[in-house]
This record gives structure tokens, sequence and C-alpha cells, in this order.
């Protein structure tokens, strides 16, 4: 089946507000089985549904291993097709972000605040101070504050990467930050 293994510091998975807080430490991702085919991992929260705000990780990020693979400073995984209303907002990543090992012939993402954007969610205000590596295997995505992004963007401009990677905003070839009006 469709199992995740969410890893994270705070939670495996959030579906609420997760607001003021500070991760330190490290982060090792979880390894897959054939039951857990998916690997999230991020300094505060392996998968985020929801809302996360004034959130920072000083937190070393490193992936797992999976058929699909996301790797993030803050959240491994952002969003869902159900919950069209999740909002980051103003989170700082600091720590080193590392991908994890993609199975096969599946995709993956490493970011500097999420390694997969998925569906719906806007980021916002959100800034990457931590280096990142991508992760090793083939169709995977790296950048600078999203690494993988499906569907709508909401990725705002006002989203920063500081690490100097050369990365891209948006990992996803072709996606580029829309313009918001970011309080």
């Amino acid at each position: 089946g469709m199992e995740h293994s969410n890893t994270g510091i705070l939670a495996g998975m959030n579906g609420g507000l997760i607001t003021d807080c500070m991760t330190q430490g490290v982060v090792q991702g979880g390894r897959a089985t054939e039951d857990v085919n998916i690997s999230h991992t991020g300094g505060v929260v392996g998968y985020n549904l929801k809302d996360m705000k004034n959130c920072i990780n000083r937190a070393t990020v490193n992936g797992g291993i999976g058929t699909n693979c996301h790797t993030g400073g803050i959240a491994g995984r952002f969003g869902d097709y159900y919950n069209q209303k999740g909002l980051m907002n103003n989170c700082i990543n600091y720590g080193t972000v590392t991908g994890g090992d993609i199975w096969g012939s599946d995709t993956g993402g490493t970011g500097g605040i999420t390694g997969y954007r998925h569906y719906y969610g806007t980021m916002e205000k959100c800034i990457n101070n931590g280096s990142i590596t991508a992760a090793s295997g083939r169709n995977s995505d790296t950048g600078g504050v999203v690494g993988r992004l499906d569907q709508d963007p909401s990725i705002c401009s006002c989203n920063i990467d500081n690490s100097n990677s050369g990365l891209p905003i948006i990992g996803t070839e072709g996606k580029t930050p829309i313009e918001c009006v970011c309080e």
C-alpha cells in the first residue's frame, strides 16, 4: 500500500497549526520497506498538511530511502490533494539539508524549506540559509526553497534562498515563483 515514513523533530505529520518553534540536532529519515515506500523527512515535521508559521530549523536534515523521497529543512513534504488551504509563512532554515536515496524510477525532491510541495499550499516569506545536497537516484528536483513542485504554484516571490547554492528557488523545471502581496 501507499504508506508513508514521516520523520521530523517536532512531529512526523502536522494536520493543524505549528507556530513559533525552533528545532536543533540531527534528523535521519526513515528507510522504506515493502509496506512503507515513501519517505518524508524535515527538520520540524516530516509531512505538513496544514499551517506552519515562524518556525526555525537549526538541525541537520538527512533524507531517508524510498521510491519517493522528499527532504526539506522545515518539512519533507507540504500539501496534499485534499487540503487546499495550507500555509507556510516566515519559516527559516539554517540546517544542512541532504537528500535521500530514491529507489528505481520514481521521484524525489530536496529543498531548503520543503522537499515537495504537492498540489496545494501557499509558501510566503520563507528563507533558506542552509546548504543543500541533491538526493541520489533519478528524477530528483533540487531547489533553494522548494525541491519538487506539482500543480498550482503558490510559491511567492518573497521566499528567499541565501545559501549561495546557485539553485533555483523551485527545483522543478519550468516552475517559477509568483508575485504575491506578502504582509
